[in-house]
């Protein structure tokens, strides 16, 4: 579904099973929700995804687009037991005579490694 309040757009859903089952509780398989709007000329937005059979933790994802910089920006973590960063990305666009380059340096936290793809 999706709903506005002020300049906040929200979308959420479930994704679950089709089979015959008494306990209601053991169908939902993921559970989500986002929330976007636009700050100082940057799309922003957070979205959560939560196991529907482990409640317990919830994937995050934050990103940030600013189009007139051609810059982007995405953290993700999980929460459940404390706040965990997982990785953080950039995406910078450059025109340069006629050729376009991306430059994407990546930080995996949970791992300690990072690269830069271009």
């Amino acid at each position: 579904g999706s709903a506005s309040s002020g300049d906040i757009n929200l979308s959420y859903g479930i994704e679950s099973s089709v089979r015959p089952t008494a306990d209601i509780a053991s169908l939902p398989r993921n559970i989500w929700g986002k929330a976007s709007t636009n700050v100082a000329g940057w799309g922003v937005s957070a979205r959560a995804d939560v196991d529907g059979q482990d409640r317990s933790s919830a994937a995050l994802e934050f990103d940030a687009d600013n189009q007139d910089a051609d810059l982007s920006l995405r953290l993700t973590a999980s929460a459940g037991g404390g706040f965990n960063v997982r990785q953080v990305e950039a995406t910078k666009g450059l025109d340069l005579n006629g050729a376009r380059l991306t430059i994407n340096p990546r930080y995996n936290m949970e791992t300690e490694e990072a690269d830069v793809v271009l």
